[in-house]
């Protein structure tokens, strides 16, 4: 098992000298992935409703290229903005730390600025440790952070359970009609069922928020007893948009609550949490000195080796040694458990 997490480390950077600059969002493989998949759901769509004599107008995606202004330190460009609710502020990085939940031993470590969310490194830190480090990685324990479809999705095609909070969406939609979550998913006829027991049929695909669309016709909300439970008095029938691997993800999300799912998140409070106060206190992991996300990652492994070593001597009951070589230098470590 795998716990991950992040924490803040403050930057040698000067809040004061900054520059706002414009930068290009770059979207990642799994956008890349996920957009042309709606290309591909979008002409079969296409081609069904040719096929029974109709015109689907569809949902063009945006192609504009995407941009965001964004505070840039002067001193070092590296970090980002720290801007998260009871965090302090200014410039800082994040260090994104793997723990095994046997042992409390840090497996991964990779530095990011402070502007990027934990979500976006997650997936390829994992794949990362399967394929250097040949781990059997089962499940995946993080916070609610973490709770985003491409997580789910791609750990449940590597084989992995995730034990993650469910990010609660109530408060998100309208409070004064029926949720999404009303709506069962029949998986045989695609199709979702509403309160009322209509079916809402795959119709379309939104390829700006790349969504599968379902929806009703006109005919059968109007006449629908619900309807003034289901739909704001401006709309004409109910559509559902429901994100690419929705079904995936309920999967994953099924282990929600569960014992494990408890046993999981307190080795996650213990272990991720634990280790970056100790850190923190211990092994100046609060700022670093050093500049440049290279040198703020050789800083971040140096706190996590020398945590790693009380581990392992707490962990390992027997006398062991370690060896510490370049092409010049060796160093040899001999710790024997009390």
């Amino acid at each position: 098992m795998i716990l991950t997490d992040s924490t803040h480390i403050k930057a040698n950077a000067s809040d004061k000298r900054k520059e706002i600059v414009t930068v290009k969002v770059e979207p990642s493989e799994y956008i890349k992935k996920l957009d042309l998949l709606c290309d591909e759901e979008d002409l079969k769509v296409r081609a069904e409703a040719i096929s029974n004599g109709k015109n689907k107008r569809g949902y063009e995606a945006n192609t504009t290229p995407k941009t965001k202004t964004i505070a840039k330190s002067k001193t070092d460009p590296d970090s980002g903005i720290l801007s998260r609710p009871n965090k302090p502020g200014g410039f800082h990085y994040l260090n994104h730390q793997s723990v095994d939940g046997k042992s409390g031993i840090i497996t991964d470590v990779f530095v990011t600025p402070a502007n990027v969310d934990d979500c976006v490194p997650c997936v390829e830190r994992i794949k990362y440790q399967k394929e250097r480090f040949n781990f059997r990685i089962r499940e995946v324990g993080a916070d609610a952070g973490y709770d985003y479809i491409e997580i789910h999705k791609e750990m449940l095609d590597l084989g992995i359970k995730t034990f993650i909070p469910i990010v609660d969406c109530a408060k998100l939609s309208r409070s004064d009609v029926f949720p999404p979550s009303k709506f069962k998913y029949d998986n045989y006829k695609n199709v979702y069922i509403c309160p009322a027991g209509n079916n809402l049929n795959y119709v379309s695909v939104n390829k700006s928020k790349r969504a599968k669309i379902y929806g009703t016709s006109h005919k059968t909300c109007k006449n629908c007893p619900l309807k003034s439970q289901c739909m704001s008095p401006s709309m004409k029938r109910r559509v559902l948009q429901v994100p690419f691997f929705q079904q995936e993800t309920a999967v994953q999300r099924a282990n929600y609550k569960t014992d494990r799912y408890y046993e999981v998140q307190r080795l996650r409070r213990i272990y991720c949490e634990g280790n970056f106060a100790l850190q923190k206190d211990n092994h100046n992991l609060r700022r670093t000195k050093k500049r440049g996300n290279k040198n703020v990652t050789e800083h971040c492994l140096l706190s996590a080796l020398a945590l790693n070593l009380k581990r392992m001597v707490k962990y390992l009951k027997d006398t062991f040694v370690l060896t510490f070589s370049n092409h010049k230098y060796s160093l040899i470590l001999r710790f024997s458990a009390r």
